[in-house]
């Protein structure tokens, strides 16, 4: 098989693999209650591997700071920050894409983070549009959303991650591809020693 053919089938396994993950989180949301959590050991797993190289460092912030506000997943230096959530009904997804918004503001990760991401994990439904607020009232004071920080665009499930920034580093396919791979033996409830 040349070079290209085999990103072209790299890619592909990807994409089903992507959208499998995705369907199986949209299963198992149903009946296991730490399916986010097994969502975000996963989502920190492939940003490392995806920017592997290029000096960025994911971390789970909920290891930092069980609960930690607004934010699931984030790289510190660089300023990139990503919720991570299961929920993809067309109401709650609404309030949990605006409630993160108010608690990002709340705690002044504007200042800290220049990207904020919110990735639903278990798929967007096709032709959903998520609008989201764009003032909130904070402590008595108007915030408006930064476009530069935040927009609709920025809230994407694992094939929008694809497109986005998997399909641009056809070199990395085979490792991200592996990472992938190991999805399905990931463990089912977070350890408790």
């Amino acid at each position: 098989m040349s070079h290209p053919e085999k990103s072209e089938s790299l890619k592909s396994e990807i994409e089903n693999r992507l959208f499998g993950i995705q369907e199986y989180i949209e299963f198992k949301k149903r009946t296991n209650r730490e399916i986010t959590y097994i969502s975000e050991l996963f989502l920190e797993e492939l940003l490392n591997e995806i920017y592997k190289g290029e000096g960025y460092h994911f971390e789970n912030m909920n290891h930092k700071i069980p609960g930690y506000p607004a934010i699931d997943i984030a790289d510190e230096n660089k300023g990139i920050s990503y919720q991570v959530t299961v929920t993809n009904d067309s109401s709650d997804l609404k309030t949990k894409v605006n409630k993160t918004l108010e608690i990002f503001y709340k705690n002044n990760f504007d200042k800290k983070y220049n990207k904020l991401y919110i990735v639903i994990a278990s798929g967007i439904k096709a032709g959903e549009k998520l609008p989201h607020k764009k003032i909130f009232n904070i402590n008595g004071h108007k915030i408006t959303v930064k476009p530069n920080l935040f927009t609709s665009k920025n809230i994407i499930d694992l094939s929008g991650l694809a497109q986005k920034e998997i399909f641009k580093r056809t070199a990395k396919f085979e490792n991200i591809n592996n990472v992938l791979l190991k999805i399905s033996n990931r463990p089912e409830k977070k350890n408790t020693f």
